[in-house]
Order: structure tokens, then C-alpha cells, then sequence
């Protein structure tokens, strides 16, 4: 498997656009982008991730809450793919695939070992 790396992609901003919008968007500019949604109403929790460093839903997180700083969580920020890559919060939103959980590719993880772990509970 080849090591982490990341890309940026420039994405214009609009009103209510959440993580997951963006990723369509940056979809369209490289088709090989792989991430999972599925319901994008923050019920079935496909698109799980980590957003600037944050477990989070993609369909329910805010873009622009984000970028001002106005969508703090009382969580202390994970170290992810402890990849050194330049970003700046205040402009960016960094998204990475869920700590713990095998990547198969780009946001997409192997979730097998948390369905085993969810049915013997």
C-alpha cells in the first residue's frame, strides 16, 4: 500500500454547503476521489470522518462554521495519518479517512472489524 499522501482541491463556497458537497465538488475535478455517503440526512453515519482533525459526519458538517471557527466540539483534536501537511483552518478543511480502520482508498475504510465488534455487542 503506498503511503499517505494528501490533495487540495479549491472549492467555492456556498451558502449550506457541508463537507459532503464539497467532496462531490472535488469529485468533479478528480473522479477518482473515493468516499461513502448514504442517507446525508446524519442518520446512518456511512460518511463518517475525520474533519480538521475531528470525528464528524460529512453530510451534517458546515463548510463555512468551519472555516470561522464557529463549530468548535469539546473534543480534543486526533493526531489522524500524523502526515506534515501545510494547512491553515481558518481557510481550509482538512478531511481524512477514520483513525483505526484500515484504508482501502482516499476517505474509504475497511469497516468489517467495527460491523464484527457492533454484532457481538
Amino acid at each position: 500500500m503506498p503511503a499517505p499522501s494528501y490533495d487540495s482541491f479549491e472549492i467555492d463556497l456556498e451558502p449550506g454547503m457541508t463537507v459532503l458537497s464539497a467532496l462531490f465538488r472535488a469529485q468533479e475535478k478528480d473522479e477518482s476521489l473515493a468516499f461513502r455517503y448514504s442517507c446525508r440526512g446524519a442518520v446512518c453515519g456511512t460518511c463518517a470522518m475525520l474533519i480538521n482533525k475531528v470525528p464528524r459526519l460529512a453530510c451534517r458538517t458546515q463548510v463555512r462554521a468551519l472555516v470561522e471557527g464557529k463549530d468548535k466540539v469539546a473534543l480534543s483534536p486526533y493526531p489522524a495519518l500524523e502526515v506534515k501537511v501545510p494547512w491553515d483552518p481558518a481557510r481550509e478543511v482538512l478531511v481524512e479517512p477514520l483513525p483505526h480502520l484500515p484504508v482501502i482508498r482516499d476517505l474509504v475504510v475497511d469497516m468489517t472489524r467495527f460491523f464484527d465488534d457492533y454484532r457481538a455487542v
